[in-house]
């Protein structure tokens, strides 16, 4: 259900620029020119031609009367609030009302199930892209036919027996039935006309039949016929057999007798289906007298359609989330996207911090009554949210799971108008928490738990500390510092005196513990009721692929200027070409879906362990696009990705002078000596294509460390596409200039970094290095090289000398600058180089996440020695084997080493040591920060 926040609708239109197009990359999607004569159109015109103007008079529409009924509709919904649509205007209205031949009430019903079914099933609307949804037309699964049937309607056909369900997960055939009919809705005379529908079941086995459930077949009639703005007039089905019988039998008990007037069952007698549809709107293979049209023709045209892709954007967005915001900010739309903003980027770093998990498995930790909203709400009408942290065990519970439970209990208050105005009174119980549990509240967990709490669409939220102690005060003062002015201010310490508490929280709603006449203890079995009796709530915080519904992903369309490098990096994922995922699941095991996603939550999940126990934590983004560079290059094998972006960032660490990755504007006088380039295009394999030119690198003017650190920078730059990170690189050295000047470029020590770098951690399949123009004593230069080079590396070295037919055996003339016998003309990395220069913030942020975080304090000298020294520092670099290799018998053994738990000293201890056993925190914010001040 629906909250009805406001007296009015909100329609907050998407904002949308070139860079943010729903669609990227090539729009021709068609292998072959569309067929003379063959139009695949959807015709947007309002003005219905005549004879289809007659049918709409005949179902209701009275021109004279139009505007009154739409008028009347709108009404309604201001007034019944049942629903929120993103759109109010006459045209969004008209194709409910023309769905329902313009009776209001049924209208308005329709309306209020269309966003039920929305706020249900918000997978099938994340992220709407056809592009994304070819594959169905690639396969033949669905087609539709450009001409209409006698009656004027669409003719939409569905071929179940060609789904492969282990290929095309069920999902996707409802997100592109979804799309069709959304996008059919749109057309005036589809509105007026209705559909029909062809389902072709030859090939329909007991396999498509074990995906065919009972809540799958509820799903597929409320698209169908319940819930869609757009009548199927007529539903015929074809080639079934005694599969289809048994699949029927699910169905039937949910049909009504409308429903079941609008079946129709031909077999194989295309005579009985010609009686409904002309031969001359069908294809051959039906009896008809038209060739069959791939899919990908209406993905072409519907790219370019303007009023398509606006209404496509605005499918995902969701009001309730936008609300919550505009209502908490008193409605200044300015500092309500401000702040979320901040939250798609807290939310884009920090993933794990954010419900992203079906509720059913957070059950064990409600049913541990850590976090909890009570019923009742205290003296100025706040919902009082527990937080009991005696009740943690971080022996089996992350930092982030109390995060998750943040959200699952405030999704659930923030549906209340009544929190929305009044806030939310957080009471803290410090009783039986071990002051060793400290050592979790690391400065990024603080910081990243205090930001979050600031981003909450919250008027109010207050925190009551109970049940503190002298030392646990103490402990609490070291960390005050790190929380925000918002939180500070919000800050009351009561100890056990409950006379305090209760000026604030009346004892009626409190169990006797805290003082209260509610009874002994809290009534934990009508608290869980109150998410356990909820689920549908929390369903519509996931999309298909585990993420939080109001991520930067549901509310991309609403803040579109947001410039934001992993979200662009999705994108492109996103929009991947078909050629490159059938390459990355042949070559790379990257089958897609759910497997995919649980690969990248286990090596977040590493990344996550790893920086809890250790103060040098990974400071590396930890969004899905970014965790995927590793896996490609480890070729989805979690262990060895983690281990590779340890040795990434180690190397970073050791050697900034040359791993560091410098600002573009930094190195541009280098760029343009012409010294390098990536080759516009790719070569027949997918592979991008490095041209690097010794000749034009001058040994006295350019520093070593500023040639390392320009090919860092081409390989940060060409990592970030995913075409890139699945076809890999190649390499082409040309060694013509080469002096003994050059020799300071190639020492032992700078040349075991290189190799380092192209075998173990960089995230990019190096695929092949070809050498030009080597000098007689080149193989003394590779003499140094070869005792690191792997035996895969070695083999991937072709020396050409000055031989330019032997390097066009590998890399053909259409790729290559004339200076190479290629037909791209002259070397030129201008265009390259721009690029580099235009994104240069994207360098700057990446620098910021290139580093080792150290810890902000120290509470005393670890028992065993370094604890990071025995993680980072004890990886060896030349023990791991290259993306394509045999498995490394030591790779467990250095992934995994047995490390001893990184012990601190008792904080009681050392307090009592330097003598502040007799210190307690004042609600004073003065005192306070004086008291701070005297324990440093």
């Amino acid at each position: 259900m629906v909250v009805n926040i406001v007296k009015r609708p909100i329609s907050i239109p998407p904002r949308r620029c070139t860079a943010c197009r729903l669609w990227k990359g090539p729009t021709i999607v068609c292998r072959m020119p569309e067929p003379a004569g063959v139009v695949h159109k959807l015709y947007m015109e309002r003005e219905l031609p005549p004879k289809v103007a007659e049918v709409a008079r005949m179902q209701g529409e009275d021109p004279d009367r139009k505007s009154l009924m739409i008028e009347e509709l709108r009404d309604m919904i201001y007034e019944k609030g049942d629903c929120i649509p993103h759109r109010v205007d006459d045209d969004y209205l008209i194709k409910f009302l023309r769905a329902r031949f313009w009776n209001v009430l049924h209208a308005y019903n329709l309306m209020v199930r269309y966003y039920s079914f929305r706020e249900s099933n918000p997978e099938f609307y994340e992220n709407v892209n056809p592009m994304s949804l070819r594959s169905l037309g690639d396969d033949d699964i669905i087609s539709i036919s450009p001409y209409r049937d006698q009656e004027g309607r669409r003719v939409i056909c569905f071929k179940f027996g060609k789904w492969r369900p282990n290929k095309i997960p069920i999902v996707d055939l409802f997100r592109a039935t979804m799309l069709l009919l959304e996008v059919g809705s749109l057309e005036p005379q589809s509105q007026v006309l209705g559909g029909v529908g062809i389902m072709d079941l030859e090939g329909l086995t007991l396999n498509h039949a074990w995906n065919l459930t009972p809540t799958v077949a509820q799903k597929m009639l409320a698209l169908l016929a319940t819930s869609m703005p757009l009548r199927t007039s007529q539903i015929h089905i074809v080639n079934q057999g005694w599969v289809f019988d048994t699949v029927f039998q699910i169905f039937k008990p949910l049909l009504t007798e409308k429903m079941r007037q609008r079946l129709f069952f031909h077999g194989t007698d295309r005579a009985s289906l010609h009686k409904y549809i002309d031969p001359e709107a069908l294809p051959e293979r039906y009896g008809g007298t038209k060739p069959e049209y791939p899919y990908t023709y209406w993905l072409e045209h519907l790219s370019r359609v303007e009023q398509v892709v606006d209404e496509l954007q605005q499918l995902g967005s969701d009001d309730l989330f936008l609300c919550r915001f505009l209502y908490c900010c008193d409605w200044d739309v300015q500092e309500a996207y401000g702040r979320i903003v901040k939250l798609i980027k807290l939310k884009e770093a920090n993933p794990e911090w954010f419900f992203h998990k079906p509720i059913a498995t957070y059950g064990e930790l409600l049913n541990r009554n850590v976090k909890f909203a009570l019923k009742h709400r205290d003296k100025r009408g706040r919902r009082v949210f527990v937080t009991r942290l005696g009740a943690i065990d971080f022996s089996n519970m992350a930092v982030t799971d109390l995060a998750n439970l943040d959200d699952i209990w405030f999704e659930l208050l923030l549906d209340e108008l009544e929190t929305l105005e009044n806030g939310v009174t957080c009471l803290i119980d410090l009783s039986g928490y071990s002051l060793k549990s400290f050592r979790f509240l690391t400065p990024n967990n603080i910081r990243i738990g205090s930001a979050k709490t600031d981003l909450l669409p919250l008027k109010n939220i207050e925190f009551h500390v109970v049940n503190s102690s002298v030392f646990m005060n103490a402990a609490i003062a070291i960390l005050y510092p790190m929380l925000s002015k918002k939180i500070k201010d919000q800050v009351r310490f009561h100890y056990s005196n409950w006379d305090s508490l209760h000026e604030y929280i009346q004892p009626e709603i409190l169990p006797e513990e805290y003082g209260g006449t509610a009874g002994k203890q809290f009534d934990f079995e009508s608290i869980h009721a109150q998410v356990l009796d909820r689920p549908n709530e929390f369903d519509r915080l996931l999309t298909n692929d585990s993420t939080p519904l109001n991520s930067p992903r549901k509310i991309f369309g609403k803040t579109a200027t947001l410039d934001n490098n992993a979200m662009l990096e999705y994108e492109m994922n996103k929009n991947l070409d078909v050629k490159f995922r059938e390459k990355a699941d042949k070559e790379l095991g990257e089958t897609g879906g759910e497997l995919t996603y649980t690969k990248i939550r286990q090596l977040r999940q590493q990344l996550n362990i790893y920086n809890e126990n250790h103060q040098r934590a990974l400071g590396c983004r930890r969004d899905d696009s970014f965790l995927l560079r590793f896996l490609r290059a480890k070729k989805f094998d979690v262990e060895k990705a983690f281990k590779m972006m340890q040795k990434y960032y180690k190397m970073k660490e050791e050697y900034p002078e040359i791993f560091k990755v410098s600002p573009p504007s930094e190195m541009k006088f280098m760029l343009e000596m012409q010294i390098q380039t990536m080759l516009p295009k790719k070569d027949e394999h997918g592979r991008q294509i490095y041209l690097f030119r010794v000749e034009k690198c001058d040994p006295y003017k350019i520093p070593v460390d500023y040639v390392f650190r320009s090919n860092v920078l081409a390989l940060e730059d060409a990592v970030r596409s995913p075409e890139t990170q699945i076809g890999g690189l190649v390499v082409l050295l040309d060694m013509a200039g080469l002096g003994f000047a050059h020799a300071r470029y190639l020492s032992p020590h700078l040349a075991k970094k290189t190799v380092e770098v192209v075998q173990e951690a960089f995230p990019l399949r190096f695929k092949a290095f070809h050498v030009l123009h080597e000098p007689f004593y080149f193989d003394a230069i590779l003499a140094v090289l070869k005792p690191f080079l792997k035996d895969k590396i070695r083999r991937r070295i072709h020396l050409h000398g000055n031989s330019i037919s032997s390097l066009h055996k590998y890399v053909s003339k259409d790729l290559l600058p004339a200076e190479y016998g290629g037909n791209l003309g002259p070397f030129d990395n201008t265009e390259w180089r721009q690029t580099i220069l235009d994104n240069e913030q994207y360098f700057i942020d990446l620098e910021t996440y290139n580093h080792l975080s150290e810890s902000c304090y120290q509470l005393g000298p670890s028992n065993g020695g370094d604890g990071d020294a025995e993680s980072i520092d004890s990886l060896q670099f030349g023990d791991t084997e290259t993306e394509d290799s045999e498995f490394d018998e030591d790779d467990r053994r250095v992934l995994s080493p047995k490390r001893n738990a990184r012990s601190i000293q008792n904080i009681e201890e050392i307090f009592l040591k330097n003598g502040y056993d007799g210190m307690a925190l004042s609600v004073s914010g003065t005192d306070l920060e004086k008291e701070v001040e005297e324990l440093k």
